[in-house]
């Protein structure tokens, strides 16, 4: 279940980031490479910076370094418990 959570942080930052970089892509068209642009730049930047740092997230939680927050590591109790 913990990784399909953070498969799914995955998938949402891969999202926005094509949200982000269609945005981009999109104003240079229609702009044809001018300085001026339908979209606003910090909502673009905002797109694709986050969408990058979700999927960093992502990654960074499903290798398992991300147990240092409360909830997410299972696994401490199972080992705190002497059997």
């Amino acid at each position: 279940m913990n990784k399909l959570i953070w498969s799914g942080v995955i998938l949402g930052g891969l999202l926005a980031t094509c949200f982000g970089f269609g945005a981009l892509d999109a104003d240079a068209a229609e702009a044809g490479f001018a300085a001026s642009s339908a979209t606003p730049v910090p909502l673009v930047m905002l797109l694709l910076t986050g969408g990058l740092a979700s999927c960093l997230a992502g990654l960074l939680g499903l290798s398992g370094l991300m147990a240092w927050i409360p909830g997410l590591d299972q696994n401490a109790e199972a080992l705190a418990r002497p059997e």
